[in-house]
């Protein structure tokens, strides 16, 4: 069984790209992955536009990619949310921080990965 999880970055224009990842999306896995080695603008982008993938690594040469799935632009914060396409868990990289977003639910990724749930 798979825990799928959708990976998007706000740029600087506010639109934002995203990526699907099919394999590991809960906080421990994918959660842990993108706080411990994707937070940066920089770094958070470059894995998005690698996309998309069956699992994360620890930078993106060690991510599985899939030949599934595309890499989507939306031109707000607002599109992307309202599109409805999310998920078990969203990670968003916006204002130099990741959020994660379950169901209707969001907070930022250090304050969930130390609770251990959102």
């Amino acid at each position: 069984m798979s825990t799928r999880s959708n990976i998007a970055v706000q740029n600087t224009d506010g639109s934002v790209v995203e990526v699907y990842c099919h394999f590991d999306g809960y906080l421990s896995n994918n959660g842990d992955i993108l706080q411990r080695h994707y937070a940066t603008f920089d770094k958070a982008l470059a894995l998005v536009n690698a996309g998309p993938y069956s699992s994360l690594g620890d930078e993106p040469a060690l991510c599985k990619k899939s030949a599934s799935g595309r890499i989507q632009t939306y031109k707000s914060v607002k599109a992307f949310l309202a599109d409805g396409n999310h998920q078990e868990y969203t990670y968003l990289f916006i204002n130099n921080e990741w959020v994660v977003i379950k169901g209707t639910v969001a907070a930022p990724l250090s304050f969930a990965l130390s609770w251990g749930t959102i």
